[in-house]
């Protein structure tokens, strides 16, 4: 078998440790991507309905605005944390 051959089939397993810690670090932060992607929407759903309430003066909806803006607060904390 000729020397270049024998190497190349050594190198990955020299780097399999370098890679499962770089896969489980992606795997970790696209969690915490998600984590905030879901915090972002409340967000973005709830100014959406503040200005759906604004336009029909509807005060039953802007307090589900408020209380969906709040429900996001707790889930950025959470995402920014962890």
């Amino acid at each position: 078998m000729p020397r270049n051959r024998r190497r190349s089939r050594r190198l990955p397993r020299r780097r399999s440790g370098e890679r499962d810690e770089k896969s489980a670090e992606a795997d970790h932060l696209l969690h915490r991507h998600h984590r905030f992607a879901n915090a972002v929407a409340l967000f973005q759903v709830s100014i959406a309905l503040g200005a759906l309430a604004a336009l029909t003066r509807s005060r039953a909806v802007w307090w589900g605005s408020l209380l969906l803006g709040l429900s996001g607060i707790p889930l950025f904390v959470l995402a920014f944390l962890g």
